[in-house]
């Protein structure tokens, strides 16, 4: 794999990097990746920086930069990666696949490769640590938040209600259901029977 950086025809255009890789035919391709980058993420990054690097030189003030490729990798390494090339953290979501150890950065918007401004903000869909929901129904409510705690959950909105079917502070519903798969630290609404008075 070889490096190489291209003036457009127009001079007020960037530079724009190809990788050229060595197949038989020695075939081009410019470096505008999926997610997941054909080439080690570690050299991607090596050539961005210096592609930045030169940009930098070139452009002074307000220079565009090409964006890292940290979908791969952990969410502290994305970070030193894109605090040393001048970008900032976003929100960030967590989902859980099943595929990547928790923490893993799964998605990047904007994509690897996108010229942006120095100081973006780059959005992260991190892997997240997955808890079982506690089976809450029939319990007490007083109990709840203890319960949850134990599985790393919380308790959500409590709405009250009167069936005339269970005994006052009775949890009657609950959303997610038990036993459900959710990430770590969601709130889980209660339904809770409430005292009613017979006038």
């Amino acid at each position: 794999i070889l490096e190489g950086a291209v003036r457009l025809q127009s001079k007020t255009e960037l530079w724009r990097p190809v990788i050229i890789k060595q197949f038989e035919k020695g075939a081009v391709r410019a470096l505008n990746p999926p997610e997941i980058s054909p080439l080690e993420t570690n050299t991607y990054n090596d050539i961005v920086k210096s592609l930045n690097l030169k940009e930098r030189l070139l452009r002074e003030t307000e220079p565009k930069l090409l964006l890292s490729l940290v979908a791969g990798l952990s969410l502290g390494e994305a970070r030193k990666i894109l605090s040393d090339e001048g970008f900032r953290i976003g929100r960030t979501v967590r989902r859980i696949t099943g595929r990547y150890p928790v923490g893993t950065v799964l998605e990047q918007s904007p994509r690897a490769g996108t010229w942006v401004k120095s100081g973006l903000q780059v959005d992260l869909v991190i892997e997240a640590m997955p808890a079982k929901v506690t089976f809450l129904i029939n319990s007490h409510d007083k109990t709840a938040g203890s319960d949850l705690k134990l599985s790393q959950l919380r308790v959500g909105n409590i709405y009250w209600k009167i069936t005339w079917k269970h005994s006052p502070n009775t949890i009657i519903d609950q959303k997610p259901r038990g036993g459900d798969v959710v990430v770590e630290g969601t709130a889980v609404d209660l339904w809770v029977e409430e005292m009613s008075v017979v006038v």
